[in-house]
């Protein structure tokens, strides 16, 4: 939040949309719409070094990797070792060893450096791999023991070998009791052995230790979910978004945990700050078209499922959805229409027989209610029954 707060500057809140939409492009593959958009927020900011990392890192993910370099080298004017790595990789990838190594070994030598398996593992270094400059580079120990011993760690929690995991964390955590990451991986053991109490203080010990560091909190909200004390989730979710709005997801997350909790009409403000950044993601707008539903707010929901239908006609469950909702306000023909496009989708659902059936008994097209009755209970449907009994002479 600090950064957005001197991003905002004298210009108000319209830098931070702009950041905000930017990151949202990142996020959808959409590079050239937020490269145009860090552009905007550079000829403003010119001195901080996070902008022009975020522009950079978009050209290097729609393969510019030369511009890439450009801004990952003012970013490093700006703040030393920030982008290390990302200048190894765009290097390694403009197939230039000799400067790819040489940022990679200044990456290593930082305190910001990536675990060695993540290094090992990063696709960018492929090719780099194979090149003498590579072998030299690891002739070098740039991991310590106590790190080395982490990672063995994880390797353990990764493979369920949950009993060796925790005896060398113990051990561990002995010889040093302020390690955040010692607390994190038990807490990691701990869940994975259904032990939430154990796990949950620790995820509080690393979400203490780890100076806000945002994936301890992450794992706490999932753990809370599981253990269902979504109030406290939420909290954590609250403090996050405070700190960090650009992450778009937790919004979503945040309006499940208020469904929850009964309060549908935060649960859609949610969604709606959601889709604020990503107005065309039609799974969005048919979970903002539910919770209205769920609400009772017929009107609201048609509107979020009229949206969702308009970007995609490819499923079933739109169509089942504003079905229902035009049988709730009494729109029987168009729930009718809905019901029998659903169908051609999806024609061995018998569920959507029987709602069918229902609206065209509303409708008095009984015929094809009975025809819609009989089938459903071909298909298993036993509800259908009572239907067949009542209004078809069964």
């Amino acid at each position: 939040m600090m950064f957005l707060a001197f991003l905002i500057g004298r210009n108000g809140v319209g830098q931070e949309s702009v950041y905000l939409k930017a990151l949202a492009g990142v996020q959808e593959e959409k590079y050239v719409e937020a490269i145009e958009l860090f552009n905007q927020l550079i000829t403003s900011k010119k001195s901080d070094y996070r902008l022009f990392m975020q522009r950079g890192e978009s050209y290097y993910l729609m393969g510019g990797y030369q511009h890439a370099v450009e801004d990952f080298l003012s970013a490093e004017d700006l703040q030393a070792d920030c982008s290390a790595l990302w200048l190894a990789k765009s290097y390694a990838k403009l197939d230039n060893p000799v400067e790819a190594i040489k940022y990679l070994k200044q990456h290593l030598e930082s305190d910001q450096k990536k675990s060695e398996k993540e290094i090992l593992l990063e696709k960018a270094f492929e090719e780099l791999e194979r090149t003498k400059e590579w072998r030299n580079l690891w002739k070098v120990d740039w991991y310590s023991e106590f790190e080395r011993q982490k990672s063995d760690i994880e390797y353990q929690i990764s493979n369920s070998n949950l009993d060796e995991a925790l005896r060398e964390i113990n051990i561990l955590i002995h010889q040093k009791e302020d390690d955040a990451d010692l607390f994190y991986l038990r807490a990691i053991a701990y869940e994975e052995m259904f032990k939430y109490n154990q796990a949950l203080v620790d995820y509080s010990l690393a979400v203490k230790l780890g100076e806000g560091k945002i994936d301890y909190r992450l794992s706490r909200i999932k753990l809370y979910l599981l253990m269902q004390r979504p109030d406290d989730a939420l909290n954590d979710i609250n403090d996050i978004l405070l700190e960090h709005p650009e992450m778009f997801d937790l919004y979503l997350e945040r309006s499940e945990v208020y469904k929850q909790l009964g309060s549908y009409e935060l649960a859609r403000e949610s969604i709606d700050d959601y889709l604020v950044f990503f107005p065309y993601k039609d799974d969005v707008l048919y979970l903002g078209g539910i919770i209205c539903y769920e609400a009772g707010s017929y009107f609201s929901s048609l509107e979020y499922f009229n949206k969702a239908l308009e970007l995609s006609q490819a499923r079933k469950e739109y169509f089942v959805a504003r079905g229902r909702t035009y049988y709730q306000l009494q729109t029987y023909f168009y729930a009718d229409s809905d019901f029998g496009m659903a169908l051609d989708l999806d024609p061995s659902d018998s569920d959507i027989y029987l709602n069918r059936g229902k609206v065209r008994v509303k409708i008095g097209k009984f015929e094809g209610a009975c025809y819609d009755f009989n089938k459903a209970f071909e298909m298993g449907e036993k509800k259908a029954l009572s239907y067949l009994q009542k209004y078809c002479d069964y």
